[in-house]
């Protein structure tokens, strides 16, 4: 600094005075900044974890409504089954009842 002469004796002792006096300030502000970024990296890893819980209750949520979902279809599929069998099964009665009745027309 001397040799380019931007700073005299008198600006470098101001500068060690200044510097002597911030300095515990200075100090006690960095210590309190890492505090502050430990406890934000823990509450992010705290809700880090709520967000994969969540998701996880989330996930569970949506197989249980599909499977519901499913469930209630079959049962559908299955009423749907059950009623057109009935209705083929007397469509088919009809059609015996039919026959042997035009068998006993046509033997008279």
């Amino acid at each position: 600094m001397k040799k380019n002469k931007i700073l005299s004796k008198q600006h470098i002792l101001k500068f060690l005075r200044c510097a002597g006096e911030d300095l515990p300030i200075l100090e006690n502000r960095c210590q309190q900044l890492s505090n502050d970024v430990l406890e934000l990296q823990f509450r992010k890893k705290k809700l880090g974890d709520e967000v994969a819980i969540q998701c996880s209750s989330i996930s569970q949520l949506e197989v249980f409504r599909y499977k519901t979902e499913i469930e209630q279809k079959k049962q559908i599929i299955s009423n749907l089954d059950r009623l057109l069998n009935q209705k083929s099964n007397t469509l088919e009665e009809k059609l015996t009842r039919d026959d042997s009745t035009t068998a006993q027309v046509t033997s008279l």
